[in-house]
């Protein structure tokens, strides 16, 4: 797993690798990772979280007021648990995959480690450069 906090101007907080063990659909992944940048959120003492993913899957169980019971019925329950216990105000978004090269190079990280990497207010080398390009259309859009 492969996640990126950032401030409200694209400033990095924290960024995390993680690696799952065990292999899962693709969907119950996107939905693990959210609960793990929730979790991160919440360490990092964050009230007021905006959590983007390139699964619309994922975003659209986080979004609708329905309850639909899928492979990862009860991972969306908890982060909505957690959202309304931890946090005053959360909201959930979809980027297209594009937009989420930073936390997929993290992700990509993970399968060469043997638990969790955290960098604090930085991200390592290995997704410098993107984190640069996506800091650089942020600020001209």
């Amino acid at each position: 797993m492969g996640v990126i906090v950032r401030d409200w101007a694209g400033h990095v907080l924290a960024a995390s690798s993680r690696r799952l063990s065990g292999v899962f659909p693709a969907v119950v992944v996107e939905a693990m990772v959210v609960r793990y940048a929730l979790g991160l959120a919440r360490e990092l003492g964050l009230h007021s979280v905006e959590v983007e993913g390139d699964c619309a899957e994922v975003v659209t169980a986080l979004t609708s007021h329905e309850t639909v019971l899928t492979s990862f019925s009860l991972i969306i329950e908890d982060i909505l648990v957690d959202a309304a216990q931890f946090f005053e105000m959360v909201s959930f978004c979809h980027t297209r995959r594009e937009g989420n090269v930073v936390a997929h190079g993290l992700a990509r990280h993970a399968q060469n480690i043997d638990d969790f990497c955290v960098w604090m207010e930085e991200v390592p080398e290995f997704v410098r450069d993107q984190y640069l390009a996506d800091l650089y259309q942020a600020t001209i859009s």
